[in-house]
């Protein structure tokens, strides 16, 4: 399962009222052994505060359109006929070498907690990140309504790890919300 919308068969567009959109912001906190300080990677990034909260959604980011110059590319998919359902996410702007990139996704029910991957990678982090296991990340969704193509929810990671460095790093209270998802 993973995170992996781009070979999972997850669309850019929702197939339903229109573009795939897509939120998330992630709180990577500062623990003993990591390199990174305490931070936030938001897509889309939005001055002075996050696209995605615990509150609801300030900003979205939309399939095929152009923010600052880059092309945005949002996918999702909810799978499933019944609860729990394959929730799958991407968001990428840009293209080529240097991409900002976060790929998550997990077998959700409302309230009730799911384990799964996350990955990212951003020019301004030292290396790519992913969240797997043992520890991974988990996902609780707060709305999922499979017929709307709509997702919200939080997630934290026990473990972010640097593909290369290896670098230990966790997230904590971190949010997503997708909406024109495939089913």
């Amino acid at each position: 399962m993973g995170g992996k919308v781009g070979s999972g068969g997850a669309t850019g567009s929702g197939g339903l009222s229109g573009a795939a959109r897509g939120a998330v912001s992630i709180h990577i906190i500062e623990t003993p052994g990591c390199s990174l300080m305490d931070q936030y990677q938001d897509f889309p990034i939005v001055p002075g505060g996050r696209p995605v909260t615990a509150a609801g959604v300030t900003k979205m980011l939309e399939h095929g359109t152009v923010v600052n110059g880059k092309e945005v590319r949002v996918a999702c998919s909810i799978r499933g006929a019944a609860p729990p359902y394959q929730v799958l996410g991407q968001i990428r702007t840009g293209v080529g070498a240097e991409p900002r990139l976060v790929d998550l996704g997990a077998l959700l029910s409302v309230g009730i907690p799911g384990v799964d991957s996350l990955v990212l990678a951003v020019p301004d982090l030292p290396d790519s990140y992913a969240g797997a296991a043992p520890e991974g990340c988990t996902y609780t969704a707060t709305e999922l309504d499979p017929a709307a193509g709509r997702v919200v929810g939080s997630f934290v990671c026990g473990t972010l790890q640097g593909q290369t460095s290896k670098d230990p790093c966790k997230v904590g209270e971190s949010y997503f919300a997708f909406e024109n998802c495939s089913r």
